[in-house]
């Protein structure tokens, strides 16, 4: 349910992008926090506004610009602070909705939310091992391009098991022209996650057909942690960007605010009280949250080359 947006006047920089004709959607996908999922394309706007024989110039480009693990307010636009300048950019010259949520606020269950755009109740993909939702795949969006003409790719986190019995007739790989699937690592081979993920990008803008529309998924695995001791790994070049920041800590950083939570969460020691002391507690907060940024800062970058 979207009960408030944002937009302003658009820039040079998303006139290029409506001659392109491409709509750009960044969504910023947490386990604890819900959805935030802003839109930028003038293209669109103009899309509904113009006469019928001129929006019959061609299908849309659609690129998806998807983050794990990301709270919906780690942005610069939601006053964090953290440094995303063209996520900001983008959120300032389309449609940023502010109160876009979630149900069911778990990494793999969201993923299947988003590409059958049901809700769990519906899709019934509860445990990671067990996609119920590829029964639906001939009514996903990617399934849907693909029978529409498009040429459809997807690089990054993929998170849910494609094994062929899981898969039959292996519809889902067949969607796609480009499927790349990388995560639950930060470093492999010397290079970063990130740096992959945008390099796989580039790759299928590169070599696309010019005679057919596209859609691409970039599922970034960034920010997402990879577990202690170090959590989060991010590139070197990023350290500089917060080595003299002070992140502001939350004011419900106490045992006051965790007591007032419900007892089914309060009242145990699951995991996120143990991420909490992980990651969080103590002095472990300001160089933490610092590569947690450096993180969604690198991301920005690479959604700025995208």
């Amino acid at each position: 349910m979207v009960e408030n947006t944002e937009q302003t006047a658009s820039s040079s920089s998303s006139s290029k992008r409506a001659r392109l004709g491409i709509v750009m959607f960044a969504v910023i996908m947490i386990e604890m926090r819900g959805l935030s999922l802003f839109a930028s394309t003038n293209r669109l706007l103009l899309a509904y506004s113009q006469p019928t024989a001129q929006r019959r110039r061609g299908p849309l480009n659609i690129l998806l610009l998807y983050a794990d693990d990301m709270r919906h307010d780690s942005i610069g636009v939601a006053g964090s602070a953290v440094k995303t300048p063209f996520l900001d950019r983008l959120a300032g010259e389309g449609i940023r909705f502010t109160h876009n949520c979630v149900t069911t606020s778990v990494c793999w269950i969201s993923r299947a939310t988003l590409h059958t755009g049901q809700y769990l109740a519906k899709h019934k993909s509860s445990f990671l091992g067990d996609p119920k939702w590829y029964a639906g795949w001939n009514e996903s969006f990617p399934y849907l391009l693909n029978q529409s003409g498009y040429h459809v790719g997807h690089c990054g986190k993929w998170h849910w098991d494609l094994d062929v019995t899981k898969d039959p007739g292996r519809l889902v790989r067949q969607t796609y022209s480009l499927f790349q699937r990388d995560e639950n690592y930060h470093w492999k081979n010397g290079l970063h996650i990130t740096q992959k993920n945008e390099f796989d990008a580039l790759r299928f803008l590169k070599e696309r057909p010019r005679d057919k529309p596209f859609h691409l998924t970039v599922a970034f695995f960034a920010p997402k942690d990879i577990g202690p001791p170090v959590n989060w790994e991010p590139q070197p070049y990023s350290e500089t960007i917060y080595r003299n920041a002070t992140i502001p800590v939350p004011k419900t950083d106490n045992d006051e605010a965790w007591n007032r939570l419900p007892s089914f969460i309060s009242k145990t020691n699951g995991a996120v009280r143990q991420r909490y002391f992980q990651r969080w507690a103590g002095d472990l907060f300001q160089p933490m949250m610092k590569k947690y940024y450096r993180m969604i800062s690198e991301m920005d970058d690479a959604c700025r080359r995208i």
